[in-house]
């Protein structure tokens, strides 16, 4: 199962909201690697939220204007986890430097290899 180590912004003020006719003007960043969207919610005020149902998280710019939908250590731990107990063989990820944090460790990967670590071998068969 592909797991992305990016995320995709859009120029509205909640997920899920229609894009049709939303603000153009202004700079939506475009998500990016997480590293990149990492940066955004612990320097520049960009706020985590959760998704329940997908579980997965998106951030919200400081001033409303713009989401962006992504993964995180906590999904891609459930993705993996969920992945295994389906009986998959495993996870890869799109794409591998996205998660390359400024101290050279990649958190998402971690998270993904530790999940496969604990999950035992036959979950997913009956």
């Amino acid at each position: 199962m592909g797991l992305p180590l990016y995320g995709k912004g859009f120029a509205v003020s909640t997920p899920y909201a229609s894009t049709k006719g939303a603000a153009t003007g202004g700079r939506v960043p475009r998500g990016g690697g997480y590293s990149n969207i990492a940066k955004l919610i612990q320097d520049d005020g960009w706020k985590r939220h959760w998704d329940e149902e997908t579980k997965n998280p998106w951030a919200l710019a400081p001033d409303g204007s713009a989401v962006i939908g992504y993964d995180d250590v906590e999904s891609i731990s459930l993705k993996t986890e969920w992945a295994m107990r389906q009986g998959f063989r495993g996870v890869f990820f799109w794409q591998v430097g996205g998660d390359q944090m400024p101290d050279g460790t990649f958190p998402l990967q971690e998270a993904a290899r530790k999940k496969l670590n604990e999950i035992p071998k036959n979950a997913g068969k009956n």
